[in-house]
Order: C-alpha cells, then sequence, then structure tokens
C-alpha cells in the first residue's frame, strides 16, 4: 500500500487551534435586545389569540342563549305585548287629556243663588285654559252683588267680572258674567270615582 494515504480518520491535529473562539466573547447587546423583543411579541400573540378565542366562545355562547331566550318568547307574543302596550299609551293620553265640560254644570248649581238664574251660556277655549260667559238675572242688585261674592270665593270660577247690570221691564236686574275656569274641574280623571275592590 500507498504510505501517503492515511487510514486513520483520527485528526492529528486539535481542532480548537483552527477555529478561532474566544471564551469571554458572548453574545452582543443588540442580539440579546433582538431576542427579548421576540420573546415578548410571542408573548403578547398568544395572549391576544387566547383572549380572541375567549371572546369567540363567549359570543357563540351568547346567540344560543339568544336563541334559546327567543324560542321561549315567541315573536308573535311579542308584537301582540307590543300592540297592546302602544293602545295603554294611547288610552292613558286620551284620559289625562279628556275634558269632562259637564262638571262646569255641578259647579254652577252649588255656586248660584235661588234668588239668580241664569239664561245663556257660552263655554269656549283650549287646552290652556277656558271661558266662560253667562247672562244672568236677578231680583235685585243685593242678590247680584251676593252672587258676585259666591263666586269670588268659588275655586273652580276664576276672576268673575259682573258687568252690563240693568234693569228689565218686569224691574229685575239683568247682568253678564265673565270668567276663567279652573281646568282640573274639566278634567275627566280627576272627576272619575276611583274603582274599589
Amino acid at each position: 500500500m500507498d504510505s501517503k494515504f492515511q487510514q486513520s480518520f483520527i485528526p492529528k491535529e486539535s481542532l480548537a487551534s483552527g477555529m478561532n473562539f474566544r471564551v469571554g466573547q458572548g453574545l452582543g447587546i443588540f442580539t440579546l435586545i433582538a431576542i427579548v423583543v421576540f420573546l415578548i411579541s410571542i408573548g403578547t400573540f398568544g395572549v391576544a389569540y387566547l383572549y380572541k378565542q375567549s371572546i369567540v366562545k363567549e359570543i357563540s355562547k351568547l346567540d344560543a342563549d339568544l336563541a334559546r331566550t327567543r324560542e321561549i318568547f315567541q315573536p308573535s307574543t311579542i308584537a301582540e305585548f307590543k300592540k297592546l302596550s302602544n293602545r295603554l299609551l294611547v288610552a292613558d293620553k286620551l284620559l289625562n287629556n279628556h275634558r269632562a265640560f259637564s262638571q262646569i254644570f255641578d259647579v254652577l248649581e252649588e255656586a248660584t243663588l235661588q234668588s239668580v238664574y241664569f239664561n245663556s251660556f257660552y263655554l269656549a277655549g283650549s287646552d290652556k285654559g277656558f271661558s266662560l260667559t253667562l247672562k244672568g238675572l236677578a231680583k235685585n242688585f243685593s242678590s247680584v252683588a251676593l252672587q258676585s261674592d259666591i263666586f269670588g270665593k268659588n275655586q273652580a270660577i276664576k276672576n268673575p267680572i259682573f258687568s252690563n247690570l240693568n234693569l228689565d221691564q218686569k224691574g229685575n236686574v239683568v247682568f253678564d258674567v265673565n270668567a276663567s275656569v279652573d281646568l282640573s274641574i274639566l278634567s275627566y280623571k280627576n272627576n272619575v270615582a276611583p274603582i274599589t275592590q
């Protein structure tokens, strides 16, 4: 055999002599920062992924709960309840705004003297207020004065003004009354007796 060829696979020289490693060199500061940023990025991505998965799971759970609730409350039943609620609101509004004009007759009946009577009645106004115009007849001026005092003390008849006092052919006193009416006495809701059970 040829002696130029070596038959041993074991190197004769040391491997350390061919490599230039320094024992105290370590990792550079930029490499260390890059590794830390990389690890923080991976951690943040992991937390965000887990949070997203929990949100998706919560949304699917809420969707299932909503579907079960919709099955319990039929849409047709809910529509009927809405319709009933709207009707009750309209009825309440009508009741609150309804005027019972007949109540003014009860007030006049209680506040009118027996020696005085009215032969003309006119009530006009709107939701802001009502005015009352009366034409009356009394036996004498003292009856008119007493009637004026009674109307002045009445809570339902506001600011009564007696005018056009004259004598008719029979010697009776004719007069006009202008006044405003308290809206609370015309309210139907205030004048209806409560239902007791």
